[in-house]
């Protein structure tokens, strides 16, 4: 069972870089997987609903599945048929439902008066083992940060330095400001910024 969360993933995938299951989003079963060769996202499947709690319909056998990927302008339209602030959550998923056709998924969305069962073309070949890039040694340190404050910093270095610069993020210590740093070669403005990590809870 999938939420929005993990179709949201299918927007980083890019249709200059990636060709193959690589144009697509992963469904392990499990979670769901994007890249666009430069960076990945992994969503984990929700664990605060039960699957067996999704309405039945003869239309559909509820079925798990092995991973497969589909292309990401089909995700995107995947999710305008997820209903929104639904009054039973449970519908506001799809299910992989049983296919006759090892080339094509059964995806399910449903509300109470509807049924739509998605019959989608899956992509052929083999995803990337990305599981291998995740580093299975333990971190140094661990930095807490707000993505909503992360996003102003990188939204801030976006619109000041030219195209294709890059910044620095220096980490001191687990409860020290992050530091970044980055420069506009043009304008030759150095720009610095420090963001506050946030309290890890202490059981």
């Amino acid at each position: 069972m999938y939420n929005k969360n993990n179709l949201e993933v299918y927007k980083i995938v890019s249709k200059e870089r990636c060709e193959g299951v690589l144009s697509g989003v992963l469904f392990t079963g499990e979670a769901t997987v994007a890249t666009d060769t430069h960076l990945l996202i992994e969503v984990s499947t929700p664990n605060n609903q039960d699957i067996e709690d999704y309405p039945t319909s003869k239309e559909y056998i509820i079925n798990e599945h092995k991973p497969f990927v589909i292309k990401a302008d089909v995700v995107k339209n995947l999710i305008k048929d997820i209903p929104k602030n639904s009054s039973l959550p449970i519908l506001e998923n799809i299910v992989v439902a049983k296919s006759d056709d090892e080339e094509v998924a059964s995806l399910v969305t449903a509300d109470f008066t509807t049924v739509n069962v998605h019959k989608v073309k899956k992509l052929t070949g083999n995803y990337p083992d990305y599981k291998q890039l995740f580093t299975k040694e333990d971190p140094k340190t661990t930095i807490r940060l707000s993505p909503e404050l992360l996003k102003k910093i990188a939204e801030f270095y976006c619109k000041t330095l030219e195209a294709k610069s890059y910044i620095d993020v220096l980490i001191y210590d687990e409860d020290k400001p992050v530091e970044f740093r980055g420069e506009n070669t043009v304008t030759e403005q150095e720009i610095r910024a420090l963001l506050m990590p946030m309290k890890r809870d202490v059981s």
